[in-house]
């Protein structure tokens, strides 16, 4: 052995460093094989990006549990900004509803609809699968997509 690398191998030091070199070595080799795969991933992930339209974008992660875009837009265009909103779901069937619909529709409408808050006795009412007459008795339909998701108006 020549006298640098029996220096660097000496106990107790050595097998420290001997192990780090093989670490930074294995680390080396994984970026030089995996760096292109990763950015390969990255350019198909922003191509399908790409293709999104801005409402699919605005949406985002409700694109899982929001059965029609349409609902929540129509909801933001027509609650005042400082007004309350409610969510009611029902047994009905929601056309484009998921598993998650139901159970999360109210989280994710609370925060899309921001700054408007959710309340029990709000006049607004997004109603999910529910039957407008549950709702209250002087309830009229402000918009509805036909198949199964509507929102309504409570009358003061």
């Amino acid at each position: 052995m020549t006298g640098r690398l029996k220096e660097f191998l000496t106990w107790p030091y050595g097998i420290a460093r001997l192990g780090a070199a093989l670490c930074a070595a294995v680390a080396a080799v994984a970026v030089l094989v995996e760096l292109p795969r990763a950015l390969d991933r990255l350019g198909d992930r922003a191509e399908a990006s790409s293709k999104l339209t801005y409402e699919d974008r605005e949406m985002g992660a409700g694109l899982g549990v929001v059965a029609d875009q349409r609902a929540l837009r129509e909801a933001r265009a027509l609650i005042p900004a400082d007004g309350s909103y409610d969510v009611v779901t029902g047994p009905a069937a929601i056309r484009g509803a998921t598993g998650l619909t139901r159970d999360f529709i109210e989280a994710f409408a609370a925060s899309f609809l921001l700054p408007r808050r959710h309340s029990n006795s709000s006049p607004w009412v997004l109603c999910y699968g529910c039957d407008a007459d549950s709702v209250g008795e002087d309830v009229r339909v402000v918009w509805t997509n036909g198949e199964g998701v509507s929102l309504l108006r409570r009358r003061a």
